[in-house]
């Protein structure tokens, strides 16, 4: 039910890009768990260790790459450069809360503005 929901909201988006001339983009931002989920030590903290314990891969993802594909979307997901950057010792999000610090916005914007060069030649 959600999914076809969610593929109705993704083809009237695209539609309204297009028909602004506007190229439709979809971003998949990772949450910090997922990013950091195989990074964990025994010595972590223990709430963080749960949580990653007891999260499920996320099929969400795999929906709506499955779905931008389907209506011809262009896809960017940010996970894979996330956890790169985090298992070189990288910081990207403030401790205390979900939001990206200055160096998860420029690995975001470095990937994002990489892609879009791509793209563009």
């Amino acid at each position: 039910k959600e999914v076809l929901a969610t593929k109705s909201i993704l083809s009237e988006f695209k539609s309204l890009c297009l028909e602004n001339q506007i190229i439709p983009l979809l971003l998949y931002i990772p949450t910090a768990t997922q990013v950091y989920a195989g990074l964990y030590a025994a010595e972590s903290n223990s709430r963080f260790i749960e949580r990653v314990i007891n999260s499920p891969d996320n099929p969400s993802l795999q929906a709506i790459a499955s779905l931008a594909t389907e209506l011809h979307i262009d896809f960017i997901n940010l996970l894979p450069v996330f956890k790169s950057e985090a298992s070189k010792g990288r910081l990207l999000y403030y401790p205390f809360d979900t939001h990206w610090n200055v160096e998860g916005r420029r690995t975001a914007a470095s990937f994002v503005a990489s892609y879009l060069r791509r793209q563009g030649s």
